[in-house]
């Protein structure tokens, strides 16, 4: 029977579910048997569920024994005793202290050591409780969509996406474009979209959450002469009057504002645009 040595101070080990065990005996010259060869080692004993020994790198390098990681094997090689070669066997269980050269190095520079991170159900069981409650707040507020071919529909774009694909610029570019009609049902969440010539180049396959619904109104409706209609379907705004006008002042300079009422548009339609650029491209507003 081998005497305990007592250790000042004691050591504290944390384990990975925040227990901390307070140490403070070591049996010195241990006799290990390690198949017909017997060494001696300094051991700490731990207070663990299953039987188990870690051997440092002063206590290998020791004894000069050598580690292939790649075959498996521990080679004892002190010249006094012939070589030893011992074969590693995978164990079925995982392993609950996984760096043993850094848990030995905090024991002898008698500062705190710190257990390997171990698996455990708990944390299994908490992942799945979180997938489940978001998939829960998901479906809650999933909305089932579903178009008709001839509907008109809006197409959502991405700001950073936009300016690549569609040619939308500028800090107020829009959410949503069209409205553009529905071609044909791809599946059961695609829709084939009718894209003016300007977007011949873009996909016009899109997932139903990219759509939404538009709603026919007279007012949408613009009645423009057909000869000032250009060969790409557009045309130019002209401004029809000046309802209001507004001083909006800086720092050091005051600039004035109008509001401009478009032709074939409603007033609710109408814009605040700088005096200085509608009074150079249409200085007929300002006549009257």
């Amino acid at each position: 029977m081998i005497p305990p040595t007592i250790l000042k101070p004691a050591l504290v080990i944390t384990t990975p579910v925040g227990e901390s065990i307070s140490i403070s005996r070591m049996y010195r010259d241990c006799p290990i048997q390690i198949e017909s060869i017997i060494r001696k080692a300094d051991l700490i004993p731990m207070q663990m569920n299953d039987f188990d020994m870690i051997l440092g790198m002063d206590w290998l390098s020791k004894h000069r024994v050598t580690i292939e990681c790649q075959t498996r094997r521990v080679l004892f090689g002190d010249p006094t005793s012939p070589l030893l070669i011992y074969q590693g066997i995978q164990t079925r269980k995982p392993l609950k202290i996984i760096s043993s050269l850094k848990a030995q190095k905090f024991l002898l520079h008698a500062c705190a050591g710190f257990l390997a991170s171990v698996k455990v159900a708990i944390a299994r069981e908490r992942l799945k409780e979180a997938q489940s409650r978001q998939k829960s707040y998901t479906d809650k507020h999933r909305r089932t969509l579903e178009f008709n071919v001839g509907d008109k529909v809006f197409l959502k774009v991405s700001p950073c996406r936009g300016v690549r694909r569609f040619g939308l610029k500028g800090k107020l570019s829009p959410r949503f474009i069209g409205p553009f009609e529905i071609l044909e049902r791809v599946g059961e969440v695609s829709y084939r979209l009718a894209f003016p010539p300007q977007l011949l180049h873009v996909h016009n396959v899109f997932h139903v959450s990219l759509l939404r619904g538009y709603n026919y109104h007279p007012l949408h409706v613009v009645n423009y002469p057909i000869q000032k209609i250009r060969e790409d379907l557009t045309f130019e705004e002209v401004p029809e009057a000046i309802l209001d006008r507004q001083e909006r002042v800086m720092r050091r300079k005051t600039i004035p504002f109008v509001k401009i009422l478009w032709k074939n548009h409603s007033e609710c339609e109408a814009t605040w645009e700088l005096e200085e650029t509608i009074r150079s491209q249409y200085p007929k507003l300002f006549e009257s």
